[in-house]
This record gives structure tokens, C-alpha cells and sequence, in this order.
């Protein structure tokens, strides 16, 4: 039934609308965003280049940097980054959940390829 779909769709988006009523997306580098936007109220939803598992880089990514830079922050974070053992040894002071996916999401010629990801967070999941 076309009708309900669409009406499932648009009651989809009025949730997420709600949800990100004062989200803010910005082409900055993330520690711009640190600067301009932690406080207390802060949730930072953080997705770098990952160390393995792409077959492009847009520019080497310095963990360290980042790991400094985390622990600094007052807001909340949650970072999504590829398991491996130097994420997991860099990050081991955060919260860590070990999430696995299907690699390629709108890649259907590829089937039961797994990526394993690490959720990296400072505050306790509800």
C-alpha cells in the first residue's frame, strides 16, 4: 500500500527531525569543532578515516592527536573506528563496544563480507 509506506516515511523523518532539532553539521576540522562547540550539553558524533579496511584515504589520520584531543573534551562523544589491535590499545581508557556489520551497505553484489568496528564512547550506553 503506497499510501501507508509514505506515511511511515514521513512519520520516520518527524522522528529524526525531532531528534536533531538543534544538531549542528559543520565541514570543519574536528578540532575547530571542539573548540567552537564542547560544553557539558555536547554529544559529538565522530566518524575518522579508519586505519584498514578502505581502499582510498583522504589524508593520514593522527590518532594520537585524536586520543589527546578526546580526553579534553567536557561534551559527550562517540567515535566509530575499525577494530584492530592499535585502536583497541589506543583507545582502551574509553568505553569500547566491538560491533560488526556488513561491509558496504549499498554493495549488493558483495554478500557476507563482515567489517568488524569498534564503538569508542566516554559515557555509559543507556
Amino acid at each position: 500500500n503506497p499510501a501507508k509506506s509514505n506515511e511511515n516515511i514521513n512519520s520516520s523523518i518527524m522522528k529524526v527531525a525531532h531528534r536533531l532539532d538543534r544538531g549542528v553539521v559543520e565541514n570543519l576540522d574536528y578540532k575547530e569543532i571542539f573548540k567552537i562547540y564542547d560544553t557539558v550539553e555536547t554529544f559529538f558524533f565522530l566518524d575518522p578515516p579508519y586505519r584498514h579496511g578502505t581502499q582510498y584515504q583522504v589524508g593520514r589520520m593522527n590518532y594520537d592527536e585524536l586520543l589527546t584531543e578526546l580526553k579534553k573534551l567536557k561534551g559527550k562523544f562517540l567515535l566509530t573506528i575499525d577494530d584492530c589491535k592499535e585502536n583497541r590499545s589506543l583507545f582502551k581508557d574509553f568505553k569500547i563496544k566491538k560491533v560488526s556489520r556488513v561491509n558496504g551497505i549499498n554493495r549488493k553484489e558483495i554478500v557476507n563480507n563482515i567489517f568488524k568496528e569498534l564503538f569508542v564512547m566516554n559515557y555509559a550506553k543507556d
